[in-house]
């Protein structure tokens, strides 16, 4: 098993979330897939948390398609820290393009992951007390 090793003042943020809504064992794998979680500043974690509701949990088939495209990016793509929200946010972009009849869902999951990458790409949140 492989873990994330952190700096001191960081966490982890799981790009699914609420942990409640991942029951079965799937969800729990998808959920906590090394690929699906990111070190991140705390303050930056809650910031996020606290301007975003969680992303609406994706189908099993889609949980098994963002599986096998996570496993198959390469090393080289796997250099930037977020590069499993970009593949993420590109996957439901695909799928706002496809189906017309689940089109403004996907377009909302995609825009769910990209603001996900601008959250966690601020400098430091400084939050007044």
């Amino acid at each position: 098993m492989s873990h994330i090793e952190l700096l001191p003042k960081w966490n982890v943020h799981h790009i699914w979330w609420e942990r409640r809504d991942y029951t079965s064992k799937l969800d729990k794998a998808f959920r906590n897939a090394t690929e699906n979680k990111i070190a991140v500043p705390m303050r930056n974690h809650k910031h996020l948390h606290a301007m975003l509701l969680p992303p609406p949990k994706p189908s099993r088939q889609q949980m098994f398609d963002l599986l096998d495209i996570l496993e198959d990016t390469t090393v080289d793509e796997q250099m930037n820290r977020l590069w499993a929200l970009d593949k993420t946010a590109e996957y439901f972009g695909q799928l706002a393009v496809q189906d017309e009849v689940d089109f403004h869902r996907h377009d909302y999951m995609k825009n769910h992951f990209i603001s996900q990458i601008g959250y966690l790409t601020m400098h430091e949140v400084t939050l007044s007390q």
